[in-house]
């Protein structure tokens, strides 16, 4: 009857052992656009500030632009 508190107790150690440390990435920006009616163009200058929070080293960053 004692096995079973001692089973849980182990079962949830495990559990909470194996969760990582979770971060947040940090993304700022700044867009500043230029609409040309007449020549039917957009002009834009983007500034991008981005702090890699991750314990890990990015190799690459993917920047999607639509």
């Amino acid at each position: 009857m004692h096995k079973i508190p001692l089973y849980l107790c182990i079962i949830i150690s495990a559990l909470f052992s194996q969760q990582k440390n979770y971060f947040q990435q940090e993304v700022n920006y700044e867009i500043d656009v230029v609409l040309n009616v007449d020549e039917h163009t957009l002009s834009a200058y983007e500034k991008i500030e981005y702090k890699n929070n991750s314990p890990n080293e990015l190799s690459f960053l993917w920047f999607h632009i639509w």
